[in-house]
Parts: structure tokens; C-alpha cells; sequence
């Protein structure tokens, strides 16, 4: 993961899971949402988490 910020704007981060790996390289995109995201922060260490909305079978 990398951090970047210019200044002026938030900070931006972009995970590439070519470099890192985590469940998170499973998650794909899908017309309807049926996933929340939620965001724990306690100082610098930041936690996102991933929550299913509905069921999610694999292949889907």
C-alpha cells in the first residue's frame, strides 16, 4: 500500500495486489451493491472492513 498526498487534497491510497495480497483481492464489482464497507481508525493504524449485504456464492 502506498500513501501519497500533494498538500492540497486528502490523502490518497491505492492498494495493488500484485505487490500485496489479502482477501481483498477477491472482492469484485457488481451492479447492485451487496457489500458495506466500514473504516475503524485508532491513530495511524486504520482497519477496513467488508461486510456482505446479501448472499454471495462463488462464481457470482
Amino acid at each position: 500500500m502506498r500513501a501519497r498526498t500533494d498538500g492540497f487534497r486528502e490523502l490518497c491510497v491505492g492498494i495493488n495486489a500484485h505487490q500485496l495480497g489479502g482477501r481483498m483481492r477477491f472482492a469484485n464489482h457488481s451492479r447492485t451493491a451487496n457489500a458495506r464497507f466500514f473504516e475503524f481508525a485508532k491513530s495511524r493504524r486504520h482497519t477496513v472492513v467488508v461486510v456482505t449485504t446479501q448472499a454471495i456464492f462463488p462464481g457470482q
